[in-house]
């Protein structure tokens, strides 16, 4: 089905070749005050070439008839309004289900910070009542004889990490199967969201890149050159390097533009992009990545604001992985298996404490 460029939302432009959110949004803008009629009229909106219009001849129409899919879906948007303005029992339920979450996990934050600002070095009678006390903090260590070695280093370190209990009493929160939750952290980061060094992993996209840098008015094309695996129009995954070579990639691309290059890389445990920054309480991407660097809490905190704003809670608790992964990772996501991949890891779980 052709995409209508006078009636299309910014997800059904960004399935055009080339087309990112910067560019959606001034497609979006230039239609407002004057709708267009052929392809010409598009070489109008700054970021769009003739050849990308050779591409998108098969693919696009102009119809302003109100005959087209598109149109019937803009003549609903009132009645969107109006169940917004009164909501159904179940919404306002599962709305306040989500606020309690929410609550939750900054509490357990703001404990958390609390806990480690007044705890100080411990006597050497008193450890061991010192780690039973931080266990609701840290991954539990069944090892013998740990106790009297290292014990202030363990706790620096591993309050970045996320517990079995924590993650189960989040999902609790939010009505969901534990094992499901455990299923998205093991496919988006192998089960955890640190590297060993300590930063967290990340997974840099040059063709988000490639449109963030084109909306704040700058030529990526002219930039290309010895930058070909930061900068490029179309998502590839030949370039991505894994692990601590990804923030090699995102430090030269900080070299080009700061705030676009955060927002081209996936964060943490369940790889949020940085351009979705807005779903947490946070003001901006700066302080967003900041906060990716401090501990998994943060990521699931971030995790929880995509689902929510996105409305893939349910697809998660009904464990509609098909459902869930085209909203999470896009319509291509069956190139990956992502849907099976998930469920797979959430059967491995299923039966684990």
């Amino acid at each position: 089905m052709k995409i209508n460029v006078n009636t299309a939302n910014t997800k059904e432009l960004c399935e055009l070749e080339g087309v990112g959110p910067a560019l959606a949004k001034r497609i979006m803008s230039y239609r407002r005050k004057k709708k267009f009629t052929k392809g010409k009229d598009l070489l109008n909106v700054k970021g769009i070439s003739e050849d990308m219009l050779k591409d998108w001849r098969y693919k696009i129409a102009y119809s302003t008839s109100g005959k087209t899919k598109t149109k019937k879906k803009t003549k609903t948007t009132p009645k969107r309004k109006i169940h917004k303005k009164e909501p159904t029992l179940q919404e306002f339920a599962l709305d306040l289900i989500d606020d309690l979450a929410s609550n939750f996990i900054r509490d357990k934050f703001e404990d958390l910070e609390d806990f480690l600002q007044k705890r100080k070095t411990p006597k050497k009678k008193d450890l061991k009542k010192v780690v039973r006390q931080q266990k609701d903090f840290i991954h539990r260590d069944h090892t013998r004889n740990q106790f009297k070695t290292k014990i202030q280093k363990r706790v620096k370190t591993n309050a970045k990490i996320l517990t079995f209990n924590q993650i189960n009493n989040f999902a609790k929160e939010l009505n969901i199967d534990p094992a499901a939750m455990r299923a998205v952290i093991e496919v988006e980061s192998s089960g955890g969201g640190f590297l060993p060094d300590g930063r967290p992993k990340i997974l840099f996209e040059g063709h988000i890149f490639w449109s963030l840098i084109e909306a704040k008015g700058l030529r990526p094309r002219k930039l290309c050159k010895g930058n070909e695996d930061i900068l490029y129009p179309r998502w590839t995954k030949k370039h991505y390097k894994g692990g601590a070579a990804e923030h090699d990639r995102l430090e030269r691309a900080k070299r080009i533009h700061e705030n676009a290059a955060l927002s081209s890389a996936s964060w943490g445990m369940f790889q949020i992009m940085g351009f979705n920054y807005y779903v947490t309480d946070y003001r901006n991407v700066s302080d967003f990545v900041a906060a990716q660097y401090e501990s998994e809490l943060e990521h699931l905190k971030a995790f929880i604001g995509f689902v929510k704003t996105n409305r893939l809670l349910e697809h998660l608790r009904t464990r509609n992985w098909a459902k869930f992964a085209a909203g999470y990772n896009g319509k291509s996501y069956r190139k990956n298996k992502y849907d099976e991949r998930l469920e797979t890891a959430y059967h491995k779980f299923k039966y684990q404490p």
